[in-house]
């Protein structure tokens, strides 16, 4: 009886471990990062989905990133993917405008992810 105790306590502490190291992961929904910014300010974090829309002016090159929960633009330096690519990025989100209550949120992909 200890010794099932004993195995049942080990697989239950690797798999916490596994699933604590798995959290880097996993994508944080785009709609949580509209919601809630403050609370990812300054993390690294990853996003997924579909992008539906890229653009690049004479500085700066963006992309749509749009999954179940919403959808951010996200800043590059890469080449850009086509529409209707499936992505994932890493990188941080960054209040890019705000006036009174309204505010512009992107998405700042890692130049080390290229």
């Amino acid at each position: 009886m200890k010794k099932i105790s004993i195995v049942s306590s080990a697989s239950i502490v690797l798999s916490l471990l596994l699933l604590a190291g798995c959290n880097g992961m996993l994508s944080t929904p785009i709609g949580d990062l509209v919601k809630s910014p403050r609370k990812y300010d300054g993390k690294h974090l990853k996003i997924s989905g579909t992008v539906t829309e890229k653009n690049s002016f004479l500085v700066a090159k963006y992309f749509v990133l749009k999954d179940k929960t919403g959808e951010i633009r996200v800043l590059t330096t890469r080449v850009l993917p086509n529409v209707d690519d499936k992505v994932e990025v890493r990188g941080r989100l960054e209040e890019a405008f705000s006036l009174g209550d309204f505010s512009t949120l992107v998405f700042i992909e890692d130049p080390k992810e290229e």
